[in-house]
């Protein structure tokens, strides 16, 4: 069994290529003022493999994502997911702060990279006003 999770693992950083992803508690530790950009996938979720795929491939999503947000991926079954991001749909996105407060309410299934961008472009601007307010 841990022969195939280091597989997984192995494969899964071969095929993410430029976004910057962290484990939700490496994020925890993480000294930045960015929002939470969260990918909750499960290790058969061919969908989840196809999202990841079509985020990968476009570049200017992977370019926004690295500056604007903290990228976080979790495989549900696998690694440690808060019970906030828990979820019985993926892909799952989550857009919180670190504290884990939604910015903006989930997104569930495929999303093509286009409109998420859009969501997130969204969710950084309500955060960033609100990060103003204090």
């Amino acid at each position: 069994m841990k022969k195939i999770l280091l597989i997984l693992s192995l494969s899964l950083s071969l095929f993410a290529g430029d976004i910057k992803w962290h484990s939700y508690k490496e994020m925890l530790s993480l000294k930045s003022d960015k929002p939470v950009f969260v990918f909750v996938s499960s290790t058969h979720c061919g969908f989840c493999k196809k999202e990841l795929y079509s985020m990968e491939k476009d570049k200017s999503f992977v370019e926004f994502i690295n500056k604007k947000f903290i990228p976080v991926y979790i495989s549900q079954d696998v690694d440690y997911t808060p019970v906030h991001l828990m979820s019985r749909v993926t892909p799952s996105f989550y857009v919180t702060d670190k504290e884990g407060k939604y910015i903006v309410e989930p997104m569930y299934g495929l999303q093509e990279p286009y409109n998420l961008m859009r969501t997130l472009n969204r969710a950084e601007y309500i955060y960033r006003s609100q990060k103003w307010k204090k």
